[in-house]
């Protein structure tokens, strides 16, 4: 995979984290899902943790795109490195 999607979407109490990469062909790929409660992994910077569980290599370069939570941006790092590319989501961006 080159890049990852990941967004996130609250439900109640609830928050759904999912992740879907895309490949140089551009075919697209299952990257990863978590569920989580407030205060609980979903949260937290350690969000990305499922994404790396289901077979992404956390030592490749990837370009993620996020909605811009500082959450998702801090698992990032914490799983993948600081040197990883991240963008803002442009529809992300102008809502």
């Amino acid at each position: 995979m080159l890049v990852i999607y990941i967004d996130g979407m609250q439900f109640g109490t609830y928050h759904v984290i999912s992740a879907v990469g895309v490949d140089e062909t551009g075919a697209k790929h299952r990257a990863g899902f978590a569920v989580g409660r407030d205060g609980e992994h979903g949260s937290g910077e350690s969000s990305a943790d499922p994404f790396a569980e289901h077979g992404v290599n956390p030592q490749k370069r990837y370009l993620f795109v996020i909605d811009g939570a500082k959450a998702l941006r801090a698992g990032i790092t914490e799983v993948f490195g600081a040197e990883q590319a991240v963008q803002r989501c442009r529809t992300h961006k102008d809502a």
